[in-house]
């Protein structure tokens, strides 16, 4: 599709939509995007979660095409939990808008947002998926292999998103 107007692409916050509705969305997306998330038991997991997620998408003529999950983890940080972009969408600029509409939004009520994804150099796909996170703003705080397991290294990467103390 190269001949998509970026302006009829909607961002909006669906966090408080129907929870079926929710999971249905993130169920959908994954599926399409086997290079990512090609365990069904964990898609089927992922979209359970989001039903207590703020959950972002973006849609084309009403058809979700994007999404992004977040989940308080602490009283200061939120993890960015899930995010699936149809492939025919990549490098249209969504997972920006997607996370710059939400950090408007939770950032303040946090001080710091992390991400948990496979290292570098073991998959091309998710080489990608980190300079996406880095272009962000997102720094590497530790790899934890003991998370997943020695094949898929765990990346904790972290960003300030500000003082919630000092916003109030």
């Amino acid at each position: 599709m190269s001949t998509i107007n970026k302006e009829n692409i909607e961002i909006r916050d669906i966090t408080n939509c129907q929870l079926d509705y929710k999971a249905n969305i993130v169920k959908e997306i994954l599926d399409e995007l086997p290079e990512w998330f090609s365990i069904e038991d964990a898609n089927i997991q992922y979209a359970e979660d989001a039903k207590d997620q703020n959950v972002y998408i973006a849609s084309l003529e009403n058809k979700p095409i994007a999404f992004m999950n977040f989940k308080g983890t602490s009283e200061d940080s939120i993890e960015l939990a899930c995010v699936g972009v149809l492939k025919e969408f990549h490098r249209y600029g969504l997972g920006t808008r997607i996370f710059n509409t939400a950090m408007k939004d939770l950032s303040d009520n946090y001080t710091f947002i992390q991400v948990k994804t496979v290292a570098p150099g073991y998959y091309p796909e998710y080489d990608r998926t980190n300079e996406f996170y880095r272009s962000l703003g997102f720094k590497k705080l530790e790899v934890i292999s003991k998370i997943w397991n020695e094949e898929n290294p765990c990346l904790i990467l972290i960003k300030y998103i500000g003082d919630k103390h000092a916003k109030r």
